[in-house]
């Protein structure tokens, strides 16, 4: 599995995996979207975050289904964060849903901790978006 920067020819594919995010939003002024290639060279999963150093957040996390535990979520994150540590960000924040465990368990094991909750932040269903953040070691 590679990791590597989605090109403007990727964002279709990435898109597919997850409709709610069209091309444009992987493209848009000051994105860094990640892409996880499966074996056979498609793509099994992105990493999307809006960056403004120093601070940044972590828009959505993908895999599709069929590639899932294989550790492509943990290679995109891990790839995300060092280079947002390389690009000088300092804190990193992202919304998780509550009942999501194993998406919850991922982000502690990169330091993520709860520092907030969101009440009814997500719809369909209607559940709370717990914020975590972590702090970055500056390279």
């Amino acid at each position: 599995m590679t990791v590597r920067a989605l090109q403007p020819e990727d964002a279709a594919a990435a898109s597919a995996l997850d409709p709610v995010w069209n091309a444009d939003a992987f493209l848009a002024p000051h994105r860094l979207a990640l892409v996880a290639e499966t074996p056979s060279g498609g793509i099994g999963g992105w990493l999307l975050l809006s960056v403004i150093p120093p601070e940044a957040e972590i828009l959505n996390v993908v895999v599709a289904p069929e590639v899932r535990c294989q550790g492509l979520a943990t290679a995109l994150l891990k790839e995300g964060l060092d280079r947002l540590a390389r690009d000088r960000v300092r804190r990193v924040w992202l919304e998780v849903r509550e009942s999501n465990a194993p998406a919850q368990r991922l982000y502690h094991r990169f330091g993520f901790l709860q520092t907030g909750r969101r009440p009814q932040y997500y719809q369909h269903p209607s559940e709370d978006a717990l914020l975590l953040e972590t702090t970055l070691t500056l390279c």
